[in-house]
């Protein structure tokens, strides 16, 4: 394996976290994908952080980082899922998405279109590559991002171009308009 910068090193270490909580029995959510995704570093990783954690020969002074995990991935996991619960949701777009699993260990509204967008590091790894998103317009069903990156705001504009191009491509055009309810009458 390459020599892995702190962002993937955390990547996997979040990965072991979530390994861990998997298997404790008052768990608070279940990811059977974590322990493969954590691959043998982030064992490693996690017994650092545990050791920093709970050190044998004082008080403990940091905050329990597997707690911390746990409590932070279960309240993301039931945000998404309510707001994929809505009906106007349709698609969940999460960035950076790192080694998480959530796309294939929680179930999701046929109507919902889910997207992981990364580092090409874990492209790689979870096999997505470039970016591609996939539409429900039948007049353009996808937009094809090369080297989109994990910036916000570059990927941000990357996908408004693309937009702004399939939809000038398809001839779409898009109506503004706010409104304010049924016109108002005399009197």
């Amino acid at each position: 394996m390459p020599v892995l910068n702190p962002v993937e090193r955390t990547a996997l270490l979040t990965a072991a976290l979530r390994a861990a909580e998997t298997r404790r029995p008052d768990r608070l959510y279940e990811d059977p994908y974590a322990a493969g995704l954590a691959g043998d570093e982030g064992p490693d990783l996690l017994a650092e952080i545990v050791a920093a954690t709970y050190p044998p020969d004082r008080p403990r002074s940091l905050p329990s980082t597997p707690d911390y995990n746990a409590i932070r991935t279960r309240f993301f996991d039931d945000l998404l899922q309510d707001a994929a619960r809505a009906p106007e949701t349709t698609q969940i777009v999460l960035a950076p998405a790192g080694m998480d699993s959530r796309a294939y260990r929680l179930s999701w509204p046929d109507r919902i279109r889910y997207f992981e967008v990364d580092r090409p590091f874990w492209q790689r790894i979870m096999g997505t590559g470039n970016l591609r998103l996939l539409t429900t317009d039948k007049t353009n069903p996808q937009v094809t991002i090369w080297g989109a990156k994990t910036d916000v705001v570059a990927l941000y504009e990357k996908v408004r171009v693309a937009v702004a191009a399939a939809k000038q491509a398809s001839g779409v055009r898009v109506v503004d308009n706010e409104w304010e309810g049924p016109p108002k009458t005399g009197g």
